[in-house]
Parts: C-alpha cells; sequence; structure tokens
C-alpha cells in the first residue's frame, strides 16, 4: 500500500521559492518612479533612498529617504518610508497609502487621485519641530512634540482651491529666542498648542490657535488668501499674547510702548503683507 507523504514541506518550498524570485527581480524603482511621476506629474521633487525592497504582502519599503522640492522646500531626511496601493473595504482606489518613520516620530496616511482632484489624509504623532522643515522665521527655534492630523482635497482644474483643514497639537513646547518682526522673544517654557487651520477654495482660515504655559499665554486668527507663488499670498491676521513666569520681565520692556494692550494683558499685534513677506500693523 502506497503511503501518502505530507504536502505541507512542498507548499512551504513553493512559496519560500517565490518570494526570494520576486525579492530578488521585482523591478522596485521602475515602480517606484511611475508612483513619483503620478504623484508629481510636473517632476519638482527631487528623492533618494539608501535602500529599496519589498513590504509584504505588496508595497515598496525605502530606507535612509531624502526629498526636496527647490526652491520652496530644502532637504527633509526620513528614516524609512512605505508605500503600499490604497485600499477601501469594496475596491482598490487609484492611489498610495504611506507610513513613514522620522522627525523624531511617525507619520501615516493616504494620497488618492480621481481624475482632476486629489487627496491628502494623515495622522502623525512624536513629532520633533526642530526636525521638520519650518519656515526660517521659527526653524530650529521651536521644541517639544507634535501630533495630529490632516485630510485636504486639491482641485487641480483650479489654482491653488482647496477644502478641508488641518489639526495640529503640541505638548511640553519651548521657545529658543525668536525674532519675531519688531520684539525678540527670549527662550520661554510655552506649554500646550492646539492649532485648527481651515480651507475653503481660495482661502486658508486659521480658526483656533490658543497656546498657553508656564512663561506665556496667547490666541490668534486670520486668513491667507491663497495664490501662486505661496510667498505672495496675501495675509490678515491678529495675535494676542500675555507674558507670564520669567517672561514678564524679558518681555514686557520689549513690547511695551510698541504694542497695544488691553485690561487682562494681552499685547496685540497685528499682521499684514504676504507670507513670504509679513507686514507688523503698530
Amino acid at each position: 500500500m502506497k503511503k501518502d507523504h505530507p504536502r505541507w514541506p512542498y507548499i512551504l518550498y513553493g512559496s519560500a521559492m517565490t518570494l526570494i524570485f520576486i525579492a530578488l527581480l521585482f523591478p522596485y524603482e521602475k515602480i517606484a518612479q511611475k508612483i513619483l511621476a503620478k504623484v508629481d506629474p510636473a517632476g519638482r521633487v527631487l528623492i533618494d533612498f539608501e535602500t529599496l525592497n519589498l513590504a509584504l504582502p505588496i508595497g515598496l519599503s525605502a530606507r535612509g529617504v531624502s526629498l526636496a522640492i527647490p526652491p520652496s522646500l530644502p532637504t527633509i531626511f526620513m528614516d524609512r518610508v512605505v508605500l503600499t496601493p490604497s485600499w477601501t473595504i469594496f475596491k482598490l482606489e487609484p492611489g498610495v497609502s504611506f507610513r513613514v518613520r522620522g522627525f523624531g516620530g511617525s507619520l501615516s496616511g493616504s494620497y488618492r487621485w480621481k481624475g482632476k482632484k486629489t487627496g491628502v489624509k494623515a495622522k502623525w504623532a512624536s513629532l520633533d519641530p526642530t526636525q521638520l522643515p519650518l519656515p526660517a522665521l521659527v526653524a530650529r527655534k521651536i521644541k517639544g512634540s507634535l501630533s495630529g492630523e490632516a485630510e485636504v482635497t486639491v482641485d487641480t482644474a483650479t489654482s491653488l482651491s482647496l477644502d478641508g483643514f488641518i489639526q495640529l497639537h503640541g505638548e511640553k513646547i519651548r521657545l529658543d529666542n525668536l525674532d519675531l518682526f519688531v520684539v525678540q522673544i527670549p527662550s520661554g517654557e510655552l506649554g500646550r498648542l492646539d492649532l485648527q487651520i481651515g480651507f475653503d477654495k481660495s482661502q486658508a482660515i486659521l480658526r483656533e490657535a490658543f497656546l498657553q504655559g508656564r512663561d506665556l499665554a496667547a490666541r490668534a486668527d486670520g486668513t491667507v488668501v491663497l495664490q501662486a507663488p505661496l510667498s505672495s499670498s496675501p495675509l490678515h491676521a491678529e495675535i494676542f499674547f500675555k507674558p507670564m513666569g520669567d517672561l514678564v520681565a524679558k518681555l514686557t520692556p520689549l513690547v511695551s510702548g510698541k504694542l497695544r494692550v488691553d485690561g487682562e494683558g494681552y499685547y496685540r499685534l497685528a499682521l499684514g503683507g504676504t507670507l513670504g513677506f509679513p507686514i507688523p500693523e503698530l
């Protein structure tokens, strides 16, 4: 009587050989180039990586990633980026999902396109502000931990027409000697930050901005009329801040007589001009 041999070793061997074949011959770079061409058809994004491999069950995993968009975005570095097809419960949609480890924390989300519209959803946690590509005015001047989420849709048929929001939450925020237009703000513990920006077609609206810490309390509101290039977008904003703790003695002499103060001790700083060249309105 012929004895049946178990089949699982052959199945396991066949699966292992298939994975090795895919890992060795999979056209990683060509697929990465196609994804980048879809996300950035104008070819403005410069990207490089140390290694590019398969991310199981299906996707790409890049390590040592550098990315730049000259001249608006300087080179930024990420430890690892994973890209996979964008799925819903019922179907595969045109787009990619991403997971990023870098900037001292993590970020995940999706980028999708349909017709003339593209959409981005993202969540991030424990990001270090000193590792982010912030404007030169505040670059490396703000420390702490940032978390939040964003959901933005862009209508590419209309220049700079957006819809959606960005929410940002900060903990243990600290400022290191920031030159802010007419005053130099000394180092101080700023504590908790809550920020929400909404987009309505060609307008970016600062819907919520609060800062509460040991040395400073602040709130702000304003709008930006978006236009290309972004640096030329008209800006209208008001910032109200109240020095406390160690900043009372350091900051009050710098702003007293230059900025108006209300009955609660909040100084008012109005800003006009553009995003690229804000002008204080004293």
